[in-house]
């Protein structure tokens, strides 16, 4: 199901934490709370720079031009997801912080 940023954020603000298979193609998460959230096959092409992903979970995802500078990444799982067809690991993660 593809949303905008807005309908997207609106879900966030009212307390979901839940998505799956969702795609958000252009926007900024920055410095948004994302603690707890658990994303399973979707797809991101947004900047989530000093966002918080504390106890996030993210399984399955495409991040395709996503932006991940200075967020913060504690007890984050992230299993399986990609870029285009390449892997990524939490290291891969890491250094896109």
């Amino acid at each position: 199901m593809e949303l905008t940023i807005d309908q997207f954020k609106q879900l966030l603000e009212a307390g979901q934490k839940t998505f799956s298979g969702i795609e958000v193609e252009e926007g900024s998460l920055r410095k948004y709370n994302l603690s707890g959230c658990i994303f399973v096959e979707c797809s991101f092409a947004l900047d989530f720079s000093k966002a918080d992903l504390t106890e996030s979970e993210w399984t399955g995802t495409m991040l395709c031009s996503a932006v991940f500078n200075r967020a913060k990444r504690y007890s984050i799982q992230f299993v399986g997801n990609y870029y285009h067809s390449v892997i990524l690991e939490i290291k891969d993660l890491e250094k896109m912080i």
